[in-house]
């Protein structure tokens, strides 16, 4: 019988030529692009778990996934392998052999996401402008850190979110919005997420950062589990899936000793 692996990646993608992380017949996505790469290095079936399940449009900086494949690659050539068959708007970052029962989306504890407002005019700029939400001026800094402030905690985000099933609250660790280049960068660390809620989030914070909504309008919209007009979402563009945390654990190879050593 043949030995079999777990291996953790750590990847990074451009969205935009994606319908989304999970598996869609039809459709490309990151989820099928990566297990097609893997049957052709593999030559059977391989499926793969992220961490996260990213919308259409939104981008990964720190993206975690893992499989169970046969043990013939160690992970500096699986790696290889993979950034040798995928598209570029793909990136394997890093690989690394972990226990077997280590899990992607289960054992994480804790993931962040970043979004790029714009508010300069650089923002508009044709580098700029498929990675962020070009807004324009009008948007107060004090009044988008005052209502960032506001979801921090544990709620039921029903009222930010696309309907799904199960609990719908999620606990915030921190939320944050500070200066950038193109405007204002904003970050939040939860346990977990909803469908679409950061960018749900992001357009109220706007609309209230605007002098539309107040703050008083987002705690409000925190208490229902669900009712009431919320303002639209912020688009995809901007949106990025930054890290993924687990709990301290240690990985069999380091990425490279492994290696290092099957070569004597």
């Amino acid at each position: 019988m043949t030995a079999r692996a777990c291996y953790r990646l750590l990847l990074q993608y451009d969205g935009r030529g994606f319908h989304g992380w999970q598996s869609q017949p039809g459709l490309r996505t990151v989820q099928g692009d990566l297990e097609g790469a893997l049957g052709e290095i593999f030559g059977l079936a391989v499926r793969v778990h992220g961490a996260g399940r990213t919308d259409a449009g939104v981008h990964a900086r720190g993206q975690v996934a893992h499989l169970l494949a046969p043990a013939r690659h160690t992970s500096l050539t699986l790696r290889r392998a993979l950034n040798a068959t995928l598209a570029p708007d793909v990136w394997i970052a890093d690989v690394r052999r972990a226990s077997p029962r280590f899990h992607a989306r289960f054992d994480a504890s804790a993931r962040t996401y970043r979004y790029i407002l714009g508010t300069e005019d650089l923002a508009r700029s044709p580098f700029h402008r498929p990675y962020c939400w070009p807004v324009g001026p009008g948007v107060d800094g004090l009044r988008l850190q005052d209502a960032a402030a506001a979801v921090l905690g544990t709620h039921d985000f029903s009222g930010f979110a696309r309907r799904g099933p199960g609990s719908r609250r999620c606990s915030v660790r921190s939320a944050e919005w500070g200066p950038d280049p193109l405007g204002w960068r904003f970050e939040i660390t939860a346990d977990r997420f909803l469908r679409g809620m950061v960018r749900g989030l992001v357009g109220a914070f706007v609309e209230v950062a605007r002098g539309a909504l107040g703050r008083d309008w987002l705690a409000a919209r925190l208490r229902m589990a669900d009712g009431g007009h919320a303002p639209q979402a912020a688009p995809p563009e901007g949106l990025f899936l930054w890290q993924v945390e687990y709990p301290a654990a240690p990985l069999l190879d380091s990425g490279r000793g492994e290696d290092a050593a099957s070569r004597g």
